[in-house]
């Protein structure tokens, strides 16, 4: 986003006016063969008070030659609601206590689009959210893991 708006308004600056790192890459499902399950992390500092760290996931059925979705595990609104009620009670136990306000974390994935950043971990769903998303950035990035719907 950033990165593109300043490339089109300076088109003959080669440097960014910002610090953009790639953090990590990492490989899940490693026990399907027929699945690659892939999570970066990179890290943006655009100025302020602290960067940022952002999290883009793909998900590939190497027989089906498709990216799979979230809407592949979890077909209706009660399989959805059903699901997030799981993610929640995962998420109140990794986070630590002072950070914890379920108001948040309802409205950070209250739409299965909210869940946007997920991999494939054998039997578990791997999700992922932002720092600000389900609590306040001293939080961090919060990760869980549930059975598979």
């Amino acid at each position: 986003g950033q990165a593109k708006d300043y490339e089109r308004s300076f088109p003959d600056n080669q440097i960014l006016p910002f610090k953009l790192s790639v953090e990590s890459l990492i490989e899940f499902n490693k026990k399907d063969p027929d699945i690659a399950s892939i999570r970066l992390k990179f890290y943006t500092f655009t100025g302020g008070a602290h960067g940022m760290i952002h999290h883009v996931s793909w998900n590939w059925h190497k027989t089906e030659k498709r990216f799979l979705s979230l809407s592949d595990y979890i077909k209706t609104d009660s399989a959805f609601k059903n699901f997030k009620s799981r993610v929640k009670s995962a998420v109140l136990k990794e986070i630590d206590l002072s950070f914890k306000d379920e108001n948040w974390i309802e409205q950070g994935m209250s739409q299965l689009k909210d869940l946007s950043v997920w991999n494939i971990d054998g039997d578990s769903l791997v999700l992922t959210f932002a720092p600000y998303q389900l609590a306040p950035y001293a939080a961090g990035s919060i990760e869980v893991s549930v059975l598979k719907p």
